[in-house]
């Protein structure tokens, strides 16, 4: 029995500070880790931040350059009849959209559908203007301005406002 108390003399001390230092070292690790994971994640974000405003951009000029009146000032020729005239206004926010699609991977979902419901807004006016029979071009170009122009632009404004309200949480 004293042959057992001796060692457990010798081995209770040290079980103590081998626990200790086991606890210290740890904790120490832990903290090392969790430095390291931070310093990534700053690093990540600041690489992808740039990135990431010049989605907002993107998708702000978007939809500026799908405003119908800007649509029409870009790609108006008294020469086309009416039909052609509203079928290139739909293939200028096809061409704006598919240059703009991949965007979509740096904003929200919710903010990219606000975005595509605002395009398909837009898209929706132009085939009402295209399915008037028989109008001249100067008739569907009034027809865009008061009856498009009014239901479109309101949208467009409320997607520009929600990206600008998502950048705020950004920055």
């Amino acid at each position: 029995m004293a042959a057992f108390l001796e060692i457990l003399k010798y081995i209770l001390p040290s079980g103590v500070v081998f626990l200790t230092v086991f606890y210290i070292l740890k904790k120490y690790f832990a903290e090392e880790r969790s430095k390291r994971d931070y310093e990534y994640r700053m690093h990540t974000e600041k690489m992808s931040y740039p990135i990431k405003l010049q989605a907002y951009e993107r998708l702000s000029l978007f939809l500026e350059r799908i405003r119908i009146h800007n649509l029409i000032l870009r790609l108006q020729n008294k020469d086309m009849d009416s039909k052609v005239f509203v079928h290139a206004l739909m293939m200028g926010i096809t061409h704006e959209f598919e240059h703009n699609l991949v965007q979509q991977i740096y904003v929200s979902d919710k903010l990219w559908e606000i975005i595509l419901f605002a395009k398909n807004e837009v898209v929706h006016s132009l085939h009402e203007a295209s399915n008037l029979a028989n109008n001249s071009f100067e008739e569907t170009k009034t027809y865009l301005y008061q009856e498009a122009i009014p239901k479109t632009d309101p949208v467009i404004d409320k997607a520009l406002q929600a990206i600008k309200k998502e950048l705020e949480l950004i920055l």
